[in-house]
């Protein structure tokens, strides 16, 4: 995909772009919003870091990537995790400037480089929402510790331009991530310390990346007293700068310094690592797996290829081959495993087929009416378990043909909108002329759910299917 950066000149939206590159997606031009004076160099703005916006021209050209900007003229109006639109809120600024951005250069997703705020996430996914365009957020709830470790190692230089925290300084501006490595870790052990910063412990600028095709070196930097602290044990002291000077840099192993085309050469190494762990761990778990089930068939207590048998408590029911007997007890071809307060559902293909047959509705628009008739007769069958569409956990959604996603997702949408639930969809070969099928959990027990529309490294999403390749499978998940 075509990326458009929010970039602050932090660490963060550096190494989010590396991330992008990583993932093979193409950054083609970044964008930063400001403070409205070149007076005011920090406005402890809620969704905007602002320190060191006035460097951000300079970190362009360093990117060598057009740059897209314009002042906060806003404040955080709605203050709440669900973001309600509203005129004068910054996140309105934001809106304006990626639609103005997109006149102008054509681009598919934007990246952020949230890690831990889930305020700052879901502005950027309802204003991306609105613009019809991707969320990719590569960072996001990932541990600190270890991710910081990843940027140093995979050549981010980023200094320090704030400091608000018990144990920094005036002493630590001006030094790289890298070299305080160490003093983050220590403060974590002690204090709890969010080793990234992500507590508003401290704001970095970026002086260099894989991404730059020259370095920066800043000019005239100086130390800023922002908010006085009467114990002197947490100033909030700022770094500013005359401006920053770029240094042409080497190549390294023969790759012009900054190209996206040569790939995410940083990341073979830990990508290669993490590969062999990942194998070594499925390895050792299929051991530990293949132990125990010969302890069972030992003592005679499991043997391979036993038909199950239902635990206590637990009912199971299937729909017969027939469409009249599928459709009995009020179920209307789902079939139901259901124990004490949950409950397994699953509409199959045959159901789906029966809910369009004899009709002349293309595939398209038979997958929404398979879709809308499923769901039209799931409160009677979770009825028969004693729950409710407000108890729906999980739904795996079906489709014979991801190009239906489009349509399939709107009528999902309108029928989801009092019971949201966490969802995948999967393409599948479905047969007897189905087009949707569909498989859901309920349970009785209190449920808390967190909405995620950005593609991360670790919560999939689902947003709308990646373009199709030859000889592979498609699937989006949230």
């Amino acid at each position: 995909m075509r990326v458009l950066a929010l970039v602050s000149g932090g660490k963060d939206s550096c190494y989010a772009m590396m991330k992008c590159v990583e993932h093979g997606h193409v950054v083609v031009a970044i964008a930063n919003l400001h403070p409205p004076s070149e007076d005011v160099s920090e406005l402890d703005s809620y969704m905007y870091q602002t320190i060191g916006s006035d460097l951000v021209p300079a970190l362009a050209e360093a990117l060598d990537l057009p740059l897209f900007r314009a002042p906060i003229t806003g404040a955080a109006v709605d203050q709440g995790l669900h973001y309600a639109r509203i005129d004068g809120d910054e996140v309105e600024d934001l809106y304006r400037l990626l639609e103005r951005a997109r006149s102008e250069v054509p681009f598919d997703a934007v990246c952020s480089g949230a890690i831990l705020s889930n305020y700052q996430r879901t502005r950027v996914e309802d204003v991306c929402s609105r613009l019809g365009l991707d969320s990719l957020a590569y960072l996001w709830q990932r541990e600190q510790g270890p991710l910081l470790s990843e940027m140093t190692a995979a050549g981010v230089e980023a200094v320090l331009v704030k400091v608000a925290s018990l144990g920094l300084g005036a002493g630590q501006l001006n030094r790289t991530i890298g070299s305080l490595e160490p003093m983050f870790a220590k403060l974590h052990a002690r204090f709890g310390f969010h080793q990234c910063g992500e507590g508003g412990e401290y704001e970095t600028f970026t002086l260099d990346c894989p991404l730059f095709s020259r370095r920066l070196e800043l000019r005239g930097a100086r130390h800023i007293e922002h908010v006085a602290d009467s114990s002197g044990m947490a100033p909030v002291v700022l770094l500013a700068a005359d401006g920053a000077e770029l240094v042409d840099k080497e190549a390294v192993d023969g790759r012009a310094p900054g190209r996206q085309a040569d790939g995410a050469w940083w990341a073979v190494g830990r990508r290669a690592a993490e590969a062999d762990a990942e194998e070594e761990a499925l390895g050792e778990a299929r051991a530990a797996e293949a132990e125990a089930a010969g302890e069972l068939a030992a003592a005679g207590e499991w043997a391979e290829g036993a038909a199950p048998e239902a635990p206590e408590g637990v009912q199971w029911r299937s729909t017969s081959s027939t469409e009249e007997d599928a459709d009995s007890g009020g179920l209307s071809g789902w079939l139901r495993v259901a124990s004490a307060g949950a409950c397994v559902l699953a509409f199959g293909p045959r159901s789906a087929a029966a809910a369009t047959r004899g009709g002349s509705l293309d595939a398209e628009a038979a997958a929404v009416a398979q879709l809308r008739a499923a769901f039209s007769s799931l409160p009677a069958a979770l009825a028969a378990a004693d729950l409710a569409p407000s108890h729906l956990l999980y739904v795996r959604l079906y489709v014979s043909d991801m190009a239906h996603y489009g349509a399939v997702n709107a009528a999902y949408a309108e029928v989801m909108k009092e019971a949201p639930a966490a969802r995948a969809c999967v393409q599948l070969p479905l047969v007897g002329g189905a087009h949707v099928a569909l498989e859901v959990l309920a349970a009785s027990a209190p449920k808390r759910h967190l909405h995620v529309s950005s593609m991360s490294e670790w919560a999939p999403r689902m947003v709308r299917p990646p373009p199709r390749r030859r000889g592979r499978a498609t699937r989006s998940a949230r």
